[in-house]
């Protein structure tokens, strides 16, 4: 199903998904792309489902929480594939990398246990990891830590071995050296090696001893000058050199090794990624309290396009009260005051239908769906902030936008908000039931809020929000309650509308608009 930018500002679909927490970088991105990315048909909406309800079974009353810090901390691979690309060898970094995914990605292995068609630990592909990290970096107890181990390569370690026993020799020399120097003139030697005298010290005695204990001049300080010292230095220069070497050849060696094993790594990172992205889906299920919706059959078509049966606003929180609702005709009419929710309800059915063929759950105790090709919300919350509309009336953006996606391929929903509100109404009416026929003969389906009673016919369902449940003596002494607590008048309202929908008998036309007027002190004489 795809959804264009306007609807799905409406449908508040960035805030829903910020419910859905994967743990990895790459699943995270994915998770808040999800709005715009392309669809899934439905048949692979249907088998991931399927997927998601196996693995929420799976997972029923187990701790997940094992897996979480390893998730959270794969790499993207990202750099890695880049310097593959430019066919230079690994850098340490790049390496470091590499380790992590195999580190934490045989850490979900282990724990997840073949869950969702992981590799299994103990199977062949576990072990060729495991064979792979202590190849890249021999330890008896793997980390996640990298380095060019001395394990890869017996020259290797020599040559840090060299190194460090000259390094030790040169500085006990420089050691035992300044210490004579200390011994003899006041003052110390910086981290470099330069070596101050105190500012008081005699500077003919300070010529005598600098010569006598081997110090030249430079800059604002000394530096010795010793042969034997100079001599260790030098081979230090050299053994450094030659380590380098030999770490160069090894990361060329390790590259030249991973390259053919690539794919393969990116192909686990893919699979814990997808993992990653269903077990947090399940977790969304159980945060709303949701459900994994149904898809209809072919043969079922003739039934009702969508059921929500205790469907909620998972934005609104404990303040969101459950609505059922069956849509059986190709077009729905839904009757309410001003106020009553009937915007609230468009956008409800429209997320659930969304979520539904993203294989999301939907947040409702049953969700039973068609598949369809788009989503469209049609009515003046769209238009917010919309510089290209901007110059038009509240009408011809309506129209505009009507226009836009007149011709694209259905069945398409059209959530429409009071279509042709802003005109005369006899016209209004007309134009807005040339829209629906329209778009019914195209096979598509329509929910349609609107103050037109006239607007319904016998092809249309016809709902109506059941809106306020009090009389008016009632509504009276609770908005002078409310207002004597400092609560705002929505919220009141609020409290005392029933959102529900029923059918509505015989185009029942609901008054609650007369009643909050009369409640609120309006007299009309007339």
């Amino acid at each position: 199903m795809e959804i264009d930018p306007g609807t799905a500002r409406v449908l508040e679909l960035e805030a829903l998904l910020s419910l859905w927490k994967p743990r990895s970088e790459l699943a995270r991105s994915r998770a808040s792309r999800s709005i715009h990315s392309p669809p899934l048909s439905p048949t692979k909406v249907a088998a991931e489902v399927e997927r998601l309800k196996a693995l929420d079974d799976l997972t029923a009353g187990r701790a997940l929480a094992a897996i979480a810090d390893p998730l959270a901390s794969l790499p993207t691979l990202e750099k890695t594939r880049r310097r593959l690309a430019s066919g230079e060898p690994l850098t340490d970094r790049h390496l470091f990398e590499v380790k992590e995914l195999l580190f934490f990605g045989l850490q979900v292995i282990d724990e997840a246990d073949g869950l969702d068609g992981l590799p299994a630990p103990e199977g062949d592909r576990a072990a060729a990891l495991r064979s792979l990290m202590y190849h890249l970096h021999p330890e008896a107890v793997p980390t996640r830590r990298f380095s060019l181990a001395d394990g890869l390569d017996e020259e290797l370690a020599e040559a840090r071995r060299e190194m460090r026993a000259a390094k030790k020799h040169a500085r006990r020399l420089r050691r035992a050296l300044e210490e004579e120097v200390l011994e003899a003139i006041p003052g110390a030697f910086d981290v470099h090696g330069i070596f101050h005298p105190d500012r008081d010290t005699d500077e003919a005695d300070l010529e005598a001893a600098l010569q006598e204990k081997g110090l030249r001049r430079e800059g604002d300080g000394f530096v010795l000058v010793d042969e034997e010292l100079a001599a260790v230095t030098q081979e230090v220069d050299h053994l450094q050199r030659r380590v380098a070497n030999e770490e160069a050849r090894h990361r060329q060696r390790l590259t030249e090794d991973l390259t053919p094993r690539f794919p393969e790594l990116e192909r686990l990172l893919e699979e814990l990624v997808a993992f990653d992205l269903r077990v947090s889906r399940v977790e969304l299920r159980r945060h709303l309290d949701g459900c994994w919706a149904e898809q209809a059959i072919e043969a079922e078509t003739e039934q009702a396009w969508l059921v929500l049966e205790n469907a909620r606003d998972p934005l609104l929180g404990d303040e969101a009260q459950p609505i059922d609702v069956s849509l059986q005709e190709p077009s729905t009419i839904l009757l309410g005051p001003n106020m009553g929710g009937k915007s609230s309800l468009l956008k409800l059915v429209g997320r659930a239908q969304w979520c539904a063929q993203r294989a999301l759950p939907v947040p409702a105790d049953r969700c039973r769906y068609q598949p369809l090709t788009r989503v469209l919300y049609v009515g003046s919350d769209e238009f917010r902030d919309d510089d290209q509309r901007s110059g038009l009336s509240s009408f011809g953006r309506e129209v505009t936008r009507l226009v836009e996606f007149w011709e694209e391929p259905g069945p398409q929903l059209w959530l429409l908000d009071e279509p042709a509100r802003g005109t005369h109404p006899d016209e209004g009416t007309r134009l807005a039931r040339g829209i629906i026929d329209d778009r019914r003969a195209r096979g598509d389906r329509l929910l349609v809020a609107t103050h037109f009673p006239d607007l319904a016919t016998d092809r249309d369902g016809l709902l109506q929000i059941q809106g306020l449940t009090v009389d008016d003596e009632e509504l009276r002494r609770a908005l002078d309650a409310g207002h004597r607590q400092g609560k705002a008048l929505q919220e009141i309202l609020q409290g005392l509308m029933d959102y529900r929908v029923r059918d509505v008998p015989g185009g029942e036309v609901p008054r609650d608009a007369t009643r909050v007027a009369r409640a609120l002190g309006l007299t009309i004489r007339k």
